[in-house]
């Protein structure tokens, strides 16, 4: 019998379904079944979940288009009503806001990204979900992350979101 000594102080809890402010750190393209997709890894830049990583997927098929467009918006990234490129390197250390939902996969819940929002900056430089106009924010919900990246700065240096502080 063989022994194997492992250690699981670094194996991190799997992220639960709420609303998480996040930094894309990779876009990969993909052939899909039916049409190539965007692969998007993104980094969770605040909270107890600082640092893990959340995956999704942007069909370029015709008719999924919108969740494309949902992304880029969400990105802050204006989106013609036309034919254009997409430079995924121009899309790297952009800021996100997304909501996980937890859904059943091989007996386990696993997080999917199933919203998409902007986040937006407040006076003190931090990002948080924005609130309707018509509700008041609950305390909870006032949590918030300093921005202490540049947005503009170069993406061929893959940062960590570490910097990134309640």
């Amino acid at each position: 019998m063989s022994k194997v000594r492992v250690d699981m102080s670094k194996v991190d809890e799997p992220v639960g379904a709420g609303d998480y402010i996040c930094i894309v750190s990779k876009i990969e393209v993909k052939e899909g079944a039916k049409a190539p997709y965007l692969k998007w890894t993104l980094k969770i830049g605040t909270g107890e979940n600082k640092g893990q990583l959340l995956f999704t997927n942007t069909s370029l098929a015709p008719k999924a288009l919108f969740r494309l467009r949902d992304m880029l918006t969400a990105m802050g990234i204006k989106v013609p009503k036309s034919t254009f490129e997409i430079d995924t390197d121009k899309m790297l250390k952009k800021i996100i806001g997304v909501t996980v939902v937890l859904k059943d996969f091989d007996g386990r819940k696993v997080p999917d990204v199933k919203g998409l929002w902007k986040p937006e900056k407040d006076d003190d430089g931090r990002y948080r979900k924005p609130h309707p106009e018509s509700a008041s924010p609950d305390e909870d919900e006032l949590e918030v992350a300093k921005a202490p990246f540049d947005e503009d700065a170069d993406s061929s240096d893959d940062e960590d979101v570490e910097e990134i502080d309640l």
